[in-house]
């Protein structure tokens, strides 16, 4: 504060947004259109495989 620096945080709750994409889709958009790779991509794999939706 004394430098007057901002800090901020935004914070998303995507978890139900994933449920409604087709992840392998979504995983290879990060790649090649976003340039996502390594652990970044890594996660996002992790994060999205094995959800499912019951309705």
């Amino acid at each position: 504060m004394e430098n007057q620096e901002v800090t901020a945080l935004i914070a998303l709750d995507l978890s139900s947004a994933f449920d409604t994409v087709d992840h392998e889709i979504l995983l290879d958009v990060l790649k090649s259109q976003y340039g996502v790779c390594g652990v970044a991509l890594d996660w996002m794999d992790s994060r999205t495989c094995g959800r499912e939706v019951v309705v």
